[in-house]
């Protein structure tokens, strides 16, 4: 008597629609994920499963809502991006005084080997116009363009938090024009961010992104 096969898991019949529905094959996915064929194999089998940081990719990939699925798999929470996106912290953002400037960070994100750390959802919102031309901007915060994942420990006031995409090459090669800069809107005293990268305001640059140092008394 033949054995039936075991059932596989949800997770990797998830995967399979996913690869199905995006119409690429195991190695276009593998590609895709800087992976080799055989692991995207052994996940559509059920053998193996993803990690964290590629259940990450596959919600980037997959998109509203069913990236929600992948990234809960990573750890990620809805409720974790309500607490940073949701109603009360809008209302908390729209209330602060007018922007002058706030320490900014960019880095790379690396998966603990150790398991799953602590994630969160930033969100990266458009400045009306982009950032980088030559005139008066505004950060768009009614809703944000998309989001980016990043560690909870990097982001140690979460609800004043955001991200921006960089409008020009003004602060190359540090940054580029493209580049997601993470804002900590939380510290403004100058004094404590003399000689670090902030977001400032100029009235006739708009927003800028630039190492604050004081000369003088300016």
């Amino acid at each position: 008597m033949r054995r039936a096969k075991p059932a596989r898991p949800e997770w990797a019949l998830r995967l399979e629609r996913l690869r199905e529905a995006l119409g690429l094959s195991q190695a276009g996915l593998a590609r895709q994920l800087d992976v080799s064929p055989m692991a995207t194999s052994r996940w559509e089998r059920g053998i193996n499963q993803p990690n964290a940081a590629i259940y990450l990719e596959l919600g980037k990939l997959a998109g509203a809502p069913d990236c929600w699925y992948f990234w809960e798999r990573a750890g990620l929470k809805k409720s974790d991006v309500a607490s940073a996106t949701g109603t009360g912290a809008k209302r908390q953002r729209q209330a602060r005084p007018a922007l002058e400037s706030v320490p900014v960070f960019a880095t790379k994100a690396k998966m603990g080997a150790g398991g799953i750390p602590t994630l969160m959802a930033v969100p990266i919102h458009g400045t009306s116009p982009e950032m980088g031309t030559d005139a008066h901007t505004e950060i768009l915060r009614d809703a944000a363009l998309e989001f980016v994942v990043a560690p909870r420990s990097w982001c140690p006031h979460p609800d004043m938090t955001i991200a921006l995409r960089m409008g020009d090459n003004s602060m190359a090669p540090i940054l580029r024009t493209g580049c997601i800069v993470a804002v900590d809107e939380m510290d403004r005293d100058p004094a404590m961010l003399r000689d670090k990268f902030v977001l400032a305001m100029h009235e006739q640059h708009g927003l800028m992104v630039r190492c604050l140092q004081q000369i003088g008394h300016s």
